[in-house]
């Protein structure tokens, strides 16, 4: 296994190559290293002939909080012209990074426990296949943060979802269950604990690597060309709406008033 501060890859000769989410200090935030290291991580995968099919998942219990606040609040810290457009430029190399691991040409499977949300939601929404535990929790958080989301979770999800699924989790940016995650559509199985989800994940990918690694790689691409259709311009779109937002003094008005909510709550489940 190669250890990294956030991200850590372990090759399998079984077919099977895992990358971990592993900043378990935040909970998996994404800071400015998850970003620069996600694809070279997916490169490494994709140059492996080892490796058929990829697992996504955590060594915590929770698979991400999405980005890390610390990170956001160095890049909402200049209020000008040319902070937009720095805002904006960090909004496209961070959706570069995710889309990384959804334009990898080997299948990947999302092993999802515990937090799911916000960015971690859009990280989830670039896997092939999702299936989660039964304590996952899945979140359009930004909407609570007064951000929009500009990592490709509404684009993606616009693609999984019905609109009115999409328009409920989005614009009340509620938590909600694996359960309902699985009624929606949003993941694929669902099991009872952290043990039997990796379980599960790998007996998927082992009957996927059964099969031919040409015929897995056609077929992933023609479902992509077939749902990825505009799906750049979307993505500028949303880069180009949150960047500007991200400078406003409402979001700086919701975003303290959400951390403070947060504070709150973790001092009640202590």
């Amino acid at each position: 296994m190669t250890s990294n501060q956030e991200i850590l890859c372990e090759p399998s000769s079984s077919g099977i190559g895992y990358i971990w989410l592993a900043r378990e200090s935040k909970a998996n935030a994404m800071g400015s290293e998850f970003f620069a290291l996600l694809p070279e991580v997916v490169k490494k995968m994709e140059n492996d002939d080892q490796v058929r099919v990829i697992i996504l998942s955590s060594t915590s219990n929770n698979f991400s909080t999405g980005i890390d606040l610390d990170l956001l609040n160095e890049l909402t810290a200049e209020q000008s012209d040319d902070g937009y457009q720095m805002v904006k430029s960090k909004i496209k190399e961070f959706q570069a990074s995710l889309t990384s691991l959804a334009q990898c040409g080997k299948p990947v499977i999302a092993a999802i426990s515990g937090f799911c949300i916000g960015g971690g939601l859009d990280l989830a929404c670039c896997a092939d296949l999702r299936l989660c535990s039964r304590d996952a929790v899945f979140s359009v958080r930004e909407t609570r943060l007064g951000m929009i989301p500009d990592l490709g979770s509404i684009q993606r999800l616009a693609r999984i979802l019905s609109r009115g699924q999409l328009s409920e989790i989005a614009l009340t940016g509620d938590d909600f269950s694996a359960v309902k995650a699985l009624e929606i559509g949003l993941v694929d199985h669902l099991c009872d604990d952290k043990t039997k989800l990796l379980e599960q994940a790998n007996v998927l990918a082992l009957r996927i690597a059964e099969n031919s690694p040409a015929a897995i790689k056609g077929i992933k691409r023609s479902i992509e060309n077939s749902l990825d259709i505009g799906l750049t311009e979307e993505l500028d779109f949303a880069a180009e709406l949150n960047s500007r937002q991200l400078l406003s003094a409402e979001f700086r008005r919701y975003k303290k008033d959400y951390l403070s909510q947060i504070q709150n709550e973790r001092r009640l489940t202590r």
